[in-house]
């Protein structure tokens, strides 16, 4: 984790050396990228939106992953949505929910989208578990979403 956000740092920071607008900074991720999506929200305060798609958020905690999103979910800084898929195995909707409550509970803006009929990787047009419509119906919420929160 520690590494992770390191680098997404150093994207920050190549970004801004280069017309990158810090003022407009979100970060989006899809399945470990989304669990790193709630670690960089609660790690960088200077970002206006986070977008999480069906992360793998219930980790065991480990020398590298100190850190569970139940224990950063009330330090997150950005408005955070959070798209998954009900046949999910990587992403427990009653944890996924514990996470959110934490976070609301602590004043933060958490926004649960839950699929109905996808599971994990329901965006990746490559593979079987592929949802079209939920797929376009996410995308297009994330755009709405950085755009609420003025990232796009």
């Amino acid at each position: 984790d520690r590494q992770v956000m390191s680098d997404l740092d150093s994207a920050v920071a190549f970004a801004a050396a280069h017309q990158g607008d810090q003022n407009r900074l979100g970060v989006i991720g899809f399945c470990r990228g989304g669990r790193n999506t709630w670690l960089y929200d609660a790690h960088n305060p200077r970002l206006k939106a986070a977008v999480s798609f069906y992360g793998a958020i219930q980790s065991p905690t480990s020398a590298i992953q100190p850190q569970s999103l139940l224990d950063v979910a009330a330090e997150i800084h950005a408005p955070m949505l959070t798209l998954n898929g009900r046949k999910d195995g990587a992403s427990k909707v009653d944890y996924l929910e514990a996470v959110a409550a934490k976070a609301r509970a602590a004043g933060k803006v958490v926004e649960v989208v839950l699929y109905d009929d996808a599971g994990h990787g329901f965006h990746a047009d490559y593979r079987p578990s592929y949802v079209q419509a939920d797929a376009i119906d996410g995308w297009n919420r994330a755009m709405a979403w950085f755009k609420k929160y003025g990232v796009a």
